[in-house]
């Protein structure tokens, strides 16, 4: 097995998954950089040391470049990371997981519809803010509700990308995305109220591209035209220049690639040049390449 170094370690609990043994310790000491929350190993009936191991891994560089604070790692012949969150650091939460993928590693596939860790947490992120949203009152707490919406409207979004994501999955993320916009301003959150203009029309492109129909394109032709207006305030031109954001041309060569669904194609080609001059104003050089690729496929018909 791929060494977990621990140093020092409390056990909490102990489970038996077919004829292996389930060792749960928090607390846990490891030797060198990588520091650890909880462990999990398992044993075989005839081995004194273990087999496989789930581990909750300090993220020490969540505040640097942000992330969650702890990674949830597997360790057999070698490591795997399924990415980190602020709920690996919970010990009942960690212990579920890991039970589950110990039983998937070694009693075979379960029936669930959430295949997959990151999936579960989803879920469960899914779950909370439901409930969260149950005792906020927008007209006391906007921006607690607005950004709870927020996050809720990411959590829908994510799971419709997911394996088993479906499109009412992105119904739900414009809707939760929506009712947070309702309750932020440009000039107090603009990095919240971009996200939200930003996430409404590209689930409605997903959307689009989910269900093939004309009606749904049409939509996220509407939804990127509303997010670009939004974004081209005096005060959001502003906040975007300052900031280095070139969101408003990624938003046009979108609203190029609608057009282009929509048989619309000289439209198409003249937001891929809007698109255009925001990334030369960037210095996005690839980008720039990139669209003008597109706008001469398009010319020449090929």
């Amino acid at each position: 097995m791929h060494p977990l170094p621990l140093t020092k370690a409390t056990p909490v609990s102990t489970h038996q998954i077919a004829s292996y043994r389930v060792v749960i310790l928090t607390d846990c000491q490891g030797i060198g950089v990588v520091q650890y929350a909880h462990a999990a190993l398992v044993y075989s009936q005839d081995s004194q040391r273990p087999i496989f191991a789930v581990a909750s891994e300090v993220n020490r560089m969540a505040k640097v470049i942000g992330g969650g604070s702890h990674f949830l790692c597997t360790y057999d012949d070698r490591h795997s990371n399924y990415g980190s969150d602020d709920d690996w650091a919970d010990l009942k939460i960690f212990t579920d997981e890991a039970l589950h993928l110990i039983s998937e590693r070694f009693v075979g596939t379960r029936n669930d519809v959430l295949k997959t860790p990151e999936e579960r947490l989803l879920y469960r992120h899914m779950t909370k803010y439901q409930e969260a949203l149950k005792t906020l009152d927008p007209k006391t707490d906007a921006g607690t509700y607005a950004l709870t919406q927020l996050k809720l409207g990411e959590t829908y979004y994510k799971l419709s990308t997911s394996e088993y994501g479906n499109s009412e999955y992105i119904v739900q993320s414009v809707a939760a995305y929506q009712a947070a916009l309702r309750f932020l301003s440009p000039d107090t959150r603009p990095d919240a109220y971009i996200d939200g203009l930003d996430k409404i029309a590209t689930n409605y492109l997903n959307l689009s591209m989910h269900s093939d129909k004309q009606e749904d394109r049409l939509k996220a032709r509407d939804a990127f035209q509303a997010a670009i207006t939004g974004l081209t305030t005096p005060a959001m031109t502003q906040y975007l220049q300052s900031n280095k954001n070139y969101i408003v041309g990624r938003l046009h060569d979108e609203l190029g690639n609608v057009y282009k669904m929509l048989g619309e194609m000289p439209t198409a080609i003249d937001e891929w040049r809007l698109a255009q001059q925001v990334y030369q104003t960037y210095g996005r050089d690839k980008m720039v390449e990139y669209t003008a690729k597109k706008i001469a496929k398009a010319q020449t018909g090929t």
